[in-house]
């Protein structure tokens, strides 16, 4: 079983080949927190729930994260049933409108 590092993963993020629509300096330390504290996902969801965030696909993420893409498939599956949603699109949407609605009702 291969152990995770978030504190890696999310400094690797800013090498994940992207455009970035919004600010993912500032964006990463919440995620980071709003994944494991909000969505209880676990320590080996996380990261692979971060990089679909960004975009990454499957493929990507395991040879990002040294896993197997059936493994990849599994942890976004758990973290599927986690945020309530059936599809990718909608995790993101999930996370991404979250952080959206809340700094709007800070402003």
């Amino acid at each position: 079983m291969k152990s995770s590092n978030s504190g890696r993963v999310l400094a690797d993020l800013d090498e994940a080949p992207m455009c970035r629509p919004i600010s993912f300096a500032k964006f990463d330390a919440e995620l980071e927190r709003e994944l494991t504290v909000v969505y209880k996902l676990t320590p080996a969801e996380h990261p692979v729930m971060a990089l679909a965030i960004r975009g990454l696909t499957n493929e990507e993420i395991a040879a990002r994260l040294g896993l197997s893409r059936h493994t990849v498939r599994n942890r976004l599956a758990s973290c599927f049933v986690k945020l309530d949603v059936s599809r990718r699109a909608e995790a993101v949407f999930v996370v991404l409108a979250r952080r959206y609605t809340r700094s709007r009702t800070r402003a």
